[in-house]
């Protein structure tokens, strides 16, 4: 695989700003930097750099000052303790604003007697509609025969 592509190019202003991690502080105006070309693109487009011809000397930055990467960890020295974020504090919904609603205890046996009330009351309905239909082929079969 061939090595990256690279631009020489001399930063006409100072940037403060970072896009997608990339940190576009850490190149000083004046200077003559070898950028990859998405960077380079992005500095040109932005007025930020000019092109320069190849016999310039120029600048690779420290690792230290990398682009993408944190910087390396300094032998000795202890790291940073992490901030301690405080806990996320969520408003409670609506529904959270009313008192549970309380059912009727009911016992097992009241439960069982409302289901077979329910199968008793439901057969019924069936038998009921079962006789209609009775009824109903009846009237047909006797119409049928008068005509």
């Amino acid at each position: 695989m061939p090595p990256p592509a690279q631009m020489r190019l001399r930063i006409t202003r100072q940037l403060r700003e970072s896009i997608d991690g990339i940190q576009f502080s850490a190149f000083r105006p004046g200077y003559v930097y070898a950028v990859g070309t998405t960077i380079a693109n992005y500095l040109l487009a932005s007025g930020a750099a000019e092109p320069v011809e190849d016999d310039h000397p120029y600048l690779i930055l420290p690792p230290e000052k990398h682009l993408f990467y944190p910087a390396p960890p300094v032998r000795g020295s202890r790291p940073l303790p992490r901030p301690v974020r405080p806990p996320a504090v969520m408003a409670p919904a609506i529904a959270a604003d009313r008192p549970p609603r309380r059912r009727a205890q009911q016992s097992k046996e009241t439960a069982a007697g409302m289901g077979t009330r329910a199968a008793s009351r439901l057969r019924a309905r069936v038998a009921e509609l079962a006789k209609t239909v009775e009824q109903l082929k009846d009237e047909l079969d006797r119409l049928q025969r008068a005509s």
